[in-house]
């Protein structure tokens, strides 16, 4: 079975990791529509490694 790496679904802490910020900044950031897009999965939030990856790319170009 292959598994593409980019379509795994992360929690908020791992999340944070990665954008280099704290799980209550995420929480702050999807209360105002901000961030990368998150889904809520069995009750849970959950990312998206291309949505992670597709938005620290974004924010790259705009702060240039």
């Amino acid at each position: 079975m292959e598994v593409n790496v980019t379509e795994f679904r992360i929690s908020t802490p791992k999340a944070a990791v990665i954008i280099g910020v704290t799980p209550k900044t995420l929480y702050r950031w999807r209360k105002i529509g901000y961030g990368p897009n998150w889904y809520k999965i069995g009750g849970i939030v959950r990312y998206s490694m291309a949505d992670i990856v597709d938005w620290i790319h974004n924010r790259e170009g705009s702060e240039r």
